[in-house]
């Protein structure tokens, strides 16, 4: 999950969970995990040269309160660099979010910090260009209260966050762009889905047979 098959990442962070104290029931889905990876033991990252792929994209998303054992939501972003997906993360946000704004918002900032670090390690290597790095996000409400320099009411319990995304934006370190949810590969980075769509985002990514 971690170096090459980032379609588990999802599914392990879940129930990596439950090491300390795992039922039947978690003994019986982690089968269902290690029998998915059997099925698909030649599925892998393929890497392939796109003339006309950006040098560095990402994708931000989130999914708002959907364990009832605890409501925290999850963090999930991805990352590509000239078109081959580099990196990825999958994790459960510390605090509880009170809307899925502010739990797009979380995962926006581990993204931009994660574009960051990515710039940092460009730019000690000498290949960095000026562009800004292009994230893209699935929720626009969190996307205009990123562009509007005006203070959110509804948000001020996360104001720093806020203010970071703010600031990265305004100073051209990232970009923040729309892109619908059946579009956004880093959904199956947060939660299940039916087939059709996970395997999009497979495709999406360059998990290949």
């Amino acid at each position: 999950m971690v170096t090459t098959r980032p379609d588990i990442s999802a599914a392990v962070s879940h129930f990596s969970q439950f090491q300390c104290n795992p039922s039947q029931e978690h003994l019986s889905h982690a089968k269902r995990i290690l029998h998915f990876l059997k099925g698909t033991t030649q599925r892998g990252l393929v890497y392939k040269r796109v003339e006309t792929a950006k040098q560095i994209i990402g994708f931000a998303d989130a999914n708002w309160a959907t364990d009832s054992s605890d409501r925290h939501s999850v963090s999930g972003y991805v990352f590509q660099i000239y078109g081959a997906t580099t990196s990825w993360s999958t994790r459960k946000q510390r605090t509880i979010a009170l809307s899925s704004t502010e739990s797009e918002c979380s995962a926006l900032v581990d993204c931009i910090c994660e574009s960051m670090w990515i710039c940092k390690l460009f730019k000690e290597l000498n290949i960095l260009d000026k562009d800004a790095v292009i994230i893209f996000e699935d929720n626009q409400s969190a996307i205009a209260i990123a562009e509007s320099e005006a203070p959110s009411k509804k948000l001020k319990h996360t104001d720093v966050k806020l203010q970071f995304i703010k600031e990265c934006v305004m100073e051209r370190k990232v970009t923040i762009q729309y892109l619908s949810s059946n579009q956004q590969p880093a959904d199956m980075l947060t939660k299940g889905l039916v087939p059709a769509i996970f395997n999009k985002h497979c495709s999406t990514l360059g998990i290949q047979k």
